[in-house]
């Protein structure tokens, strides 16, 4: 940057922002004096829209462009700096003020008395991000729910979904699929569950849904019905004491003889289990005391409605979905985790029983709550909590 400044002169402001930070973007500046800006200067709203521009690209490139800065002109390049998994952490830009004497000498290189081939576009300065963030939210808004109307309407006309994934696929949030199939309680969970859950609803409707995620994200959902289904599928809950491999330090993954010794340990778990009362008791106490499971340890391993869909790895689903299981079953799974000693408590509701169950708990609880709350107001204190049951 120091030496770019030194062999193309004085016209030239160059630019360093950091994505760390957008609040405080400006790292270094050379020749500031151009736009009044510092290091710890935040980004600018154009800075914003182009930073947006760039990270919807698969592959980012060098940008080059017209901008007006307090009605003079300059040729601009914006040159996006990728990291670890081409991840762009840094954008170097390059202005160059045509208002300079040399600008005569290189009038080649501008647009004089005919308009540019290249964008012209205008940049305001601020010390205040925020405004910035919103007014570049507000664009992408407009832009992005144009996209899903348009998307809409070819769906109403009966387009093929995966078809338009591919076509659409550049412009999409995430994964590219709009084709996929939502069922469940990503339903229930979705902002169009309720235009989805009606009762009226027939198989090839379509809707445009939209869901504000906070100040910085806003979503649109192009929605088509494709019909009802039930899952009766039934659950299983077990108990299991995981043991966690060791690994070497930076590693990513335990070495054969790591995951032997884990293996073993849990084979040892198992027989003193089985040399003691050998109850679901006595497991869930061996579980609590042993198992590398945070999320399950202070409940005895215990692991309630599985079903083929809760997306636990397979040879622990395929264990516990056995249709020859039977209550008091033990076993050693492998998996990607460690080795699980498992035990076998039963088969419970179907999924979707589950699911009901669940859905009347919650709106009997939510209920209740306001019923007892109603408009009054409360508050907490962390420590008297404590002293509260279920």
């Amino acid at each position: 940057m120091d030496g770019l400044a030194l062999y193309l002169g004085e016209g030239y402001e160059f630019v360093l922002h950091s994505l760390e930070d957008l609040s405080h973007s400006v790292v270094k500046i050379i020749n500031g004096h151009y736009s009044n800006r510092k290091p710890g200067a935040p980004i600018t709203d154009f800075g914003l829209n182009l930073l947006r521009d760039l990270e919807q690209k698969q592959k980012p490139e060098p940008q080059v462009y017209f901008n007006y800065q307090n009605g003079t002109l300059l040729k601009s390049t914006t040159i996006p700096i990728l990291g670890d998994n081409g991840r762009m952490i840094a954008m170097l830009c390059i202005n160059f003020h045509t208002d300079i004497p040399m600008a005569t000498f290189l009038s080649g290189f501008f647009p004089a008395g005919s308009p540019s081939p290249l964008p012209q576009r205008s940049e305001t300065f601020s010390d205040n991000v925020d405004h910035f963030i919103h007014a570049a939210l507000d664009q992408a808004k407009t832009e992005k729910q144009a996209q899903a109307q348009e998307l809409q309407s070819k769906l109403e006309a009966g387009e093929d979904p995966a078809q338009l994934a591919q076509e659409y696929a550049d412009q999409l949030t995430g994964d590219p699929s709009i084709s996929q199939v939502m069922s469940g309680s990503s339903v229930a969970s979705a902002s169009y569950a309720q235009w989805a859950q009606d009762t009226a609803r027939q198989k090839g409707d379509v809707t445009l849904s939209e869901y504000d995620a906070g100040p910085s994200s806003y979503y649109y959902y192009v929605v088509r019905f494709e019909g009802r289904a039930r899952n009766d599928e039934t659950t299983a809950t077990v108990r299991h004491i995981l043991v966690a491999a060791d690994q070497d330090e930076g590693a990513s993954e335990p070495t054969e003889d790591q995951y032997a010794a884990a293996k073993t340990k849990a084979e040892e778990l198992l027989d003193q289990w089985k040399s003691g009362a050998a109850t679901e008791e006595s497991f869930a106490e061996l579980a609590k005391a042993n198992s590398a499971d945070t999320g399950s340890a202070a409940d005895g391993g215990l692991i309630t409605d599985i079903y083929s869909g809760s997306g636990y790895v397979s040879t622990f689903t395929d264990w516990a979905l056995d249709a020859a299981r039977q209550p008091g079953d033990t076993g050693i799974v492998e998996t990607s985790y460690g080795v699980h000693v498992m035990y076998f408590d039963g088969f419970g509701n179907s999924y979707r029983d589950t699911l009901v169950e669940n859905a009347l708990r919650t709106a009997d609880y939510n209920a209740w709550h306001d019923g007892v709350v109603g408009d009054n107001t409360y508050t907490t204190v962390p420590f008297g909590m404590k002293f509260t049951t279920k």
